[in-house]
């Protein structure tokens, strides 16, 4: 049986870290904070600015090269797998301006994650961000909003409010 180890009086607060396998959470928002007053931030290096082009280019002659030689289903389905993780990416975005408050860029994003299916794929996930956010630019819930949507109704159009 593996032992908890607690960080604050009644926190079970102990996450994996690059560090440390047992790394209070509390220590992550301390570094965070010191950070920010010291004015240290994580930066690239001259050497990581120099290679990331470099690399993007070599994969890319790599992946003409290997997309080329593929046979046409092969073709087909990194097509597809590519085109997937763009959505992806993209519904993260929209997702980071979703959580950030940012409700008239989430919607935009939304809307146009929703416009362009993949395949016969319908994406209701983005529809309903996006009706989501539509009711909370009604509802000017952008000053209230802490991040947090409860579900207290399952009917369209309703705005949930946290309690």
């Amino acid at each position: 049986m593996r032992s908890r180890q607690i960080s604050a009086i009644g926190g079970d607060d102990i996450r994996p870290s690059p560090f440390s396998e047992n790394f209070p959470g509390v220590e992550y928002h301390a570094a965070f904070i010191e950070n920010i007053l010291t004015q240290k931030f994580a930066q690239r290096t001259l050497v990581t600015a120099l290679l990331e082009p470099l690399l993007i280019l070599v994969l890319t002659v790599v992946y003409a090269f290997a997309f080329g030689r593929l046979s046409p289903v092969w073709s087909s389905f990194c097509l597809i797998v590519s085109l997937f993780l763009d959505h992806v990416r993209d519904f993260a975005q929209a997702l980071a301006f979703y959580r950030y408050g940012n409700f008239a860029d989430a919607r935009q994003d939304f809307l146009a994650l929703a416009a362009k299916p993949l395949q016969d794929y319908r994406d209701e996930l983005s529809e309903m961000f996006a009706a989501r956010c539509q009711d909370f630019l009604d509802a000017s819930l952008k000053d209230r909003w802490d991040g947090v949507w409860l579900m207290s109704a399952p009917s369209k159009g309703h705005v949930n409010q946290r309690v």
